[in-house]
């Protein structure tokens, strides 16, 4: 299992935003977790990872203020991802959410 912490997110609310994430080439399976410190996570995306609301592939999202306590409680389907490499999934989450990713992507 590849993982990864802890990662700074610059946005322009001034948050203290980071991500984590892992991958597992045996499932193969993604997780990319979004966390606001203090809140705690905001959105999460799951590729063929445990079920939850009938699909492998979801996003857990923020919907009510107290989702972050109870770990995103909610989740909608994300068919659209299955199949994708680590770096697909990062490249489609960044265009949705208007990150500007000017790191580097070491595709596992």
């Amino acid at each position: 299992m590849l993982i990864f912490d802890n990662i700074k997110v610059e946005n322009s609310m001034g948050l203290d935003l980071r991500v984590n994430g892992k991958f597992n080439p045996l499932v193969p399976s993604i997780v990319y977790n979004f966390k606001v410190k203090g809140v705690g996570a905001i959105c999460r995306v799951e590729v063929n990872n445990t079920m939850h609301g009938g699909a492998r592939t979801h996003k857990h999202s923020l919907q009510n203020e107290e989702d972050p306590r109870r770990n995103l409680p909610a989740t909608v389907a994300r068919p659209d991802l299955e199949g994708k490499s680590p770096r697909e999934v990062w490249t489609i989450l960044c265009r949705q959410a208007n990150i500007v990713h000017v790191g580097e992507f070491v595709d596992p």
